[in-house]
């Protein structure tokens, strides 16, 4: 279904001046799309979009590299190790396809983990000692 931006518009600006219940049966279809549909989606595509960045600027300032990306430190790797884990296992026909994501986020976890106590072995840690053990 396709909207103007002028319709987007005014749909917003009905619901924050009169607010009814968003899934009112006195609510046009337009407004049930836009409400129900697009906006969850858009609000959780900005809200994952600043993870994203806020994460990219943790790994720059703990690598102290502007280049820094999950690969340096295996994370990305650890992510792959659990999804294919989880696929030969199969876990998603058990637990739901949605489960390898989740076996994926435990695998980077585990393997961030695991770098982060190599790097802490004999003394101080640093930025060396972490890219080394990635």
């Amino acid at each position: 279904v396709q909207f103007s931006l002028s319709q987007i518009f005014n749909i917003v600006m009905d619901q924050f001046s009169s607010p009814l219940a968003i899934d009112d049966p006195m609510n046009g279809p337009e407004q049930t799309i836009i409400w129900l549909l697009r906006m969850p989606r858009l609000l959780m595509a900005a809200i994952i979009g600043a993870g994203l960045a806020v994460s990219g600027v943790i790994m720059q300032a703990i690598v102290k590299n502007p280049l820094a990306d999950p690969y340096i430190l295996g994370i990305s790797s650890g992510a792959s190790l659990g999804a294919t884990v989880a696929i030969l296992f199969g876990v998603g026909v058990m637990f739901g396809e949605n489960f390898v994501g989740v076996m994926a986020f435990i695998g980077a976890m585990a393997i961030s983990f695991g770098v982060l106590f190599i790097s802490n072995l004999g003394g101080r840690p640093n930025s060396v000692k972490l890219i080394l053990g990635g």
